[in-house]
């Protein structure tokens, strides 16, 4: 799903109308992807958008700037600087306001649609560590058990912190390692053992097990949901 601009609501055609039009259309592909079962990007994509809206609502003087655009002129009448959108768009305000309003509460509302789906889905997974855990488990591995088709795919995860000036953030990366289908014989523990001997540098590795209990998209919601519950596990 491709993201929608950030700057859909200050360029081109500054018209409310028109810009509901684009807003309900993209919105509505973000539904389309949830009734998928399929979370990401569009939940990351629907928080992002909401989040760059309320910015710009609480900075509305930079907002009004960035809407009318470059001085092409000067109106002696009433001693103000004519802007470029101003000729074609007089009343700003009104549009800013109108338009402000019609969006916070639909970006809401597909954000809402979107966090009960992702609740929903997290629900059903168990999560628990695999084997005696280390003291140190910035690095280790993530198994994800796709118990409907008897798979487990081996993450190797990387935990860490960054400082960005205002806060600290925590980032969480994940790259596939293995891959493979499990019989009743199998557990979890003697994959945890495969792991060490194909990846020796990590003699002791921190192990933790994501189980579903539905099949659903890898990439677009088991595994953003499983490594989403894995970092507030290494964050607690």
């Amino acid at each position: 799903m491709k993201q929608l601009d950030k700057h859909w609501l200050t360029e081109g055609l500054l018209d409310v109308e028109y810009k509901q039009y684009i807003l309900l259309a993209w919105l509505q592909k973000a539904k389309r992807q949830f009734r998928d079962v399929r979370l990401y990007p569009a939940l990351a994509q629907l928080i992002d958008q909401h989040r760059h809206l309320n910015s710009l609502m609480e900075g509305r003087k930079n907002l009004d700037k960035s809407v009318k655009g470059d001085v092409i002129g000067l109106d002696f009448k009433k001693l103000r600087k004519v802007h470029k959108h101003m000729q074609d768009h007089p009343d700003l305000d009104r549009y800013l306001n109108e338009l402000l309003a019609l969006a916070e509460p639909l970006l809401r509302e597909t954000i809402d649609e979107g966090t009960s789906l992702y609740e929903l889905v997290e629900s059903g997974l168990e999560f628990a560590p695999v084997g005696i855990q280390p003291i140190y488990q910035r690095e280790g591995y993530l198994m994800v058990l796709d118990e409907p088709r008897k798979e487990v795919l081996s993450y190797r995860y990387h935990h860490s912190q960054i400082d960005t000036g205002k806060e600290r953030m925590l980032r969480l990366d994940c790259r596939q390692v293995d891959r493979r289908r499990v019989g009743f014989s199998d557990t979890l523990e003697q994959i945890k053992l495969n792991l060490t001997r194909l990846i020796p540098e990590l003699p002791h590795p921190a192990a933790f097990m994501v189980r579903a209990n539905q099949s659903y998209p890898l990439e677009q919601t088991l595994l953003p949901v499983a490594k989403r519950r894995l970092l507030r596990e290494l964050a607690a």
